[in-house]
């Protein structure tokens, strides 16, 4: 199969577009994405096109997005949690320099 196959282009080319609103405030000019059952999925792969099983909501993949989630390290909790902690470091720290202080 040859990267230049001129069928390829005129099935790329005339592919039904994405249209969600870029950055930009212009239409997506990309491809919308197949199904799978003969049709397309309503945005293309960088807007998302599925509906969520849990929500059921469709749209971007951001709704429960855990594809970049690799051991918790940035989520709320933890960040809460060591925000405290460097605290509690820092209580420590002023009561060790104020000991020095008055004793030596």
């Amino acid at each position: 199969m040859s990267k230049n196959n001129p069928m390829h282009r005129y099935a790329f080319l005339n592919a039904p577009r994405c249209g969600a609103q870029t950055r930009a405030g212009t239409p997506c000019k990309n491809p919308r994405v197949k199904n799978g059952k003969g049709g397309y999925r309503p945005r293309c792969r960088m807007h998302g096109c599925g509906t969520n099983s849990k929500t059921g909501r469709t749209g971007g993949g951001q709704i429960l997005n855990n594809n970049s989630y690799k051991d918790g390290s940035y989520t709320k909790e933890t960040i809460e949690w060591r925000r405290k902690e460097r605290a509690k470091i820092k209580e420590i720290n002023d009561f060790l320099d104020f000991v020095i202080a008055t004793n030596g």
